[in-house]
């Protein structure tokens, strides 16, 4: 039986594997080739969160050469004048086949031909990917950001996306323009910060009571379920605090682990989540939460506050210091540009006065959407004026701008303009109520604003929708 090799990390082994193999083949074969090489995308390794258990599929020595869009002259390589001006395509080709033949067999150990997970042994290749860079950045980000990055660009492309493109390692950048992609997607610009800042408070806000009511009706697994919930969401909060973009689930636990400074907040939020009963449970969720919040008043984003636990009406449990906070209202208030953060009562649980309450004709208006939703209702007016399906049009707007007209207008009830920053897919989901919120589209009759209804459907579809506050069918059906 083959004795594996020694583990090394990916990155190590791709910088060795570039220098010592691959940059003398295209200096060798095509000399003068401008490129950039390196190590970025999914992949464990990427973010240096490989171990030996990750060397079990889709391993081994691998990279990317990424080429200009619009190289210029002509290439001389072993098989002659490979390509007129700008064929980027065949010059990767022409790469791809060269390294085909003549990358050897291993490298430290490691095969440099595999197959991916799922594919037959037969399907193994080398895995240098040689593209153009322009084609390699819409693939991985679903856009250019050579050009800069949109609103919408910065609020439809998930964290780890961002983070596999902004971690790795560039081992050679020739033309400078992948190096330069890179700063611009570094980390968020200061209002969108602001912005995903407040709607991960937002989160935490809107199930904080929940652990304490599921004790108090003898669930405690629901109760369990529900406080590891909160800790993922406290652990998002502080990535973001950090300018850390969050990765996905498997990695999520060891980049909280490695911020600055997080050993107490970490035994914390374990102890929360291994407690065997509510009171312990509350003990350490409490220490978490204000933790959390004397770190909010450390980035300066807002006026300080005094982070500390207060008794709850709606629960049988002591507030934390997210809920009702002024860090929560003050990281939305930063957003909306105000002076302070007017929040609504709450008559039954910290989510309730926040979820969507827009009535049918029967019915009075209601409190607004939580400010999780402002992402998805901005995608329409984010770039320049146009006409919209209400006949109101928005010059070019920042992103502050833009989240503070959504709650200016929602907090006004001026449901005309609120409808027009709204995207005709949008559907608000309430939390508890199980409602259904949708904005006003063309044709729609009168202008009371955004239609709520609650979902009695049953778990195979049948049933019908009603209006959430009165009942009153309005669906029938969906």
């Amino acid at each position: 039986m083959a004795v594996p090799p020694a583990f090394v990390p990916g990155l190590e082994i791709a910088g060795d594997f570039y220098a010592g193999v691959v940059r003398p083949l295209l200096a060798d074969e095509f000399p003068g080739l401008r490129y950039a090489a390196a190590l970025l995308g999914p992949g464990s390794e990427v973010a240096g969160f490989d171990t030996q258990r990750s060397t079990d599929h889709d391993w081994g020595p691998r990279l990317q050469l990424l080429l200009p869009d619009e190289p210029s002259g002509t290439l001389t390589g072993s098989l002659g004048d490979i390509r007129a001006v700008g064929d980027t395509a065949g010059v990767a080709e022409a790469i791809t086949a060269m390294l085909t033949r003549r990358l050897p067999g291993s490298f430290r150990g490691y095969p440099v031909r595999f197959s991916l997970s799922g594919k037959p042994a037969r399907a193994a290749r080398h895995h240098v990917m040689v593209s153009g860079l322009g084609g390699w950045l819409t693939w991985l980000l679903g856009f250019d950001p050579r050009a800069g990055a949109t609103l919408l660009d910065w609020l439809a492309t998930p964290t780890q996306r961002l983070a596999e493109f902004t971690t790795g390692r560039v081992f050679h950048d020739d033309p400078g323009e992948l190096t330069r992609a890179r700063h611009t997607l570094a980390w968020y610009p200061d209002d969108v910060w602001r912005h995903v800042l407040a709607c991960q408070w937002q989160r935490v806000d809107q199930e904080e009571p929940f652990p304490g009511r599921c004790a108090e009706a003898g669930d405690e697994l629901g109760s369990a379920v529900l406080t590891a919930r909160l800790a993922r969401d406290l652990m998002r909060l502080c990535l973001l605090m950090n300018r850390r973009y969050p990765p996905y689930s498997k990695w999520l636990g060891t980049a909280f682990t490695r911020l600055p400074g997080n050993a107490g907040l970490v035994a914390d939020l374990t102890a929360a989540i291994s407690a065997r009963g509510y009171q312990e449970r509350e003990r350490h969720l409490t220490r978490a939460y204000q933790a959390v919040a004397e770190r909010h008043n450390r980035l300066g984003l807002t006026a300080p506050s005094t982070p500390a636990p207060a008794s709850s009406t709606t629960a049988p449990s002591r507030s934390s210091a997210a809920r009702g906070s002024p860090p929560r209202c003050a990281s939305r208030s930063a957003i909306r540009g105000s002076a302070g953060c007017r929040r609504p009562a709450r008559p039954t649980s910290s989510s309730t006065a926040l979820t969507p309450r827009a009535t049918c004709d029967c019915c009075a208006p209601a409190p607004l959407p939580p400010c999780e939703t402002a992402a998805g209702a901005t995608r329409q007016a984010m770039t320049t004026a146009r006409p919209v399906k209400t006949g109101i049009s928005f010059p070019m707007m920042s992103a502050h701008d833009v989240v503070a007209e959504y709650w200016a207008a929602a907090e006004a009830r001026d449901w005309d303009r609120f409808g027009a920053l709204l995207a005709d897919d949008v559907l608000y989901r309430g939390p508890q109520a199980r409602e259904l919120v949708r904005a006003l589209q063309s044709g729609d009759s009168g202008s009371r604003g955004p239609t709520a209804f609650r979902d009695h459907r049953d778990q195979a579809g049948r049933g019908g929708l009603a209006c959430g506050p009165c009942d009153r069918g309005v669906v029938t059906a969906w």
